[in-house]
């Protein structure tokens, strides 16, 4: 729930510095650059998973999809970028709605 609270206060300012299409690793890269404190005290209540960053990527990415439509973007396709722990892994392509 902490997630989500976060993310409702933070989330539209940090699509509006995306480019207009962006993936879900690029959003957790700049969700870090804005907000470091609060993502280490956020990530850090994972520390139990059995993967950590994963764990609290994943509900960044389910907070994305499940506000799409108030955030005003738009799944395009599923891809692969690099990831916080500097390897490619498969996450979400977004597109802003203009």
């Amino acid at each position: 729930m902490e997630v989500t609270n976060f993310l409702n206060s933070v989330a539209i300012g940090i699509i509006h510095k995306m480019n207009n299409e962006f993936d879900s690793h690029d959003f957790i890269m700049q969700l870090i650059k804005d907000h470091e404190r609060k993502y280490i005290e956020l990530l850090y209540s994972y520390k139990n998973s059995s993967g950590i960053f994963r764990a609290f990527h994943q509900q960044i990415g389910i907070y994305l999809s499940k506000n799409a439509n108030s955030l005003s973007i738009i799944k395009i396709r599923q891809d692969f970028s690099e990831n916080i722990k500097d390897y490619d892994s498969k996450n979400q392509k977004w597109s802003k709605i203009l």
